[in-house]
C-alpha cells in the first residue's frame, strides 16, 4: 500500500482505514473517504492536498474512486479556505485568489503585479490594464489587505519562485522579505 503517506492522517488508534478485514472494496473506499474527511476537517489543509496529489499521481484510482465515493466533504473543507475575487481595472477577467490555512494566508495576485517596483508604486500599471485609475486602486487595496493581514503576495510575473511579504510604509508599501519556493 502507500503507507508512507497514509501515516500522515492515521486515526487516533493509528489505523489507516477503520473497517473489518473482510470488507468489500466499496466499504474500504468509504472508510478511506471518512478518513479523508476527518483529516481535511481536523488538520492542516496543505498537507491533505499534498497527500491526495502524491497518491493520485502514483495510483490514479485513488482520485477516481474518491471522487466516485464522495468528494463533497473535502470540497466543502477546501472551499472554506479559498476566496476568489475580481480585480477591477486590471486586464479584463482578472481575479485574485486568497488561500487561508489556519492563521496563514496567501494571495495569488496573477498579473496585477508585473514587477516588484509596483509594490512601492501601486499606481504604475502595465499597458494591459483596462482602467488605469481603477487598476491602481485595486492594487493598493490588495497590498493594504496583505500588509494588514500578513498575507504572502504571490505574483505571476516576477522573476524567481516565491512570495513577497509586504508592509505599509507611509502612504505606500515596502517589501520586507522574499519567501523563496524551491524549484522542483
Amino acid at each position: 500500500m502507500v503507507h508512507h503517506h497514509w501515516s500522515a492522517f492515521a486515526g487516533p488508534d493509528r489505523r489507516l482505514v477503520e473497517c473489518d478485514a473482510g470488507a468489500s472494496a466499496e466499504e474500504v473506499l468509504r472508510a478511506f473517504a471518512r478518513s479523508f474527511q476527518r483529516f481535511a476537517t481536523e488538520s492542516e489543509q496543505i498537507r491533505f492536498a499534498r497527500l491526495v496529489v502524491a497518491e493520485s499521481g502514483r495510483l490514479p484510482w485513488i482520485a477516481d474512486e474518491f471522487y466516485r465515493v464522495g468528494k463533497g466533504p473535502v470540497v466543502a473543507a477546501f472551499a472554506g479556505n479559498l476566496l476568489l475575487e475580481g480585480a477591477p481595472g486590471q486586464t479584463p477577467g482578472s481575479s485574485v485568489l486568497t488561500l487561508r490555512s489556519g492563521s496563514d494566508r496567501a494571495v495569488f495576485v496573477g498579473d496585477m503585479l508585473h514587477s516588484p517596483v509596483q509594490v512601492l508604486e501601486p499606481a504604475w500599471n502595465s499597458c494591459f490594464c483596462d482602467d488605469l485609475r481603477l487598476a491602481a486602486e485595486t492594487c493598493r487595496a490588495y497590498l493594504s489587505r496583505a500588509a494588514d493581514l500578513r498575507e504572502l503576495v504571490i505574483p505571476a510575473h516576477w522573476p524567481g519562485h516565491g512570495a513577497a511579504e509586504v508592509r505599509k510604509d507611509g502612504d505606500g508599501f515596502a517589501i520586507t522579505a522574499w519567501a523563496a519556493f524551491p524549484r522542483g
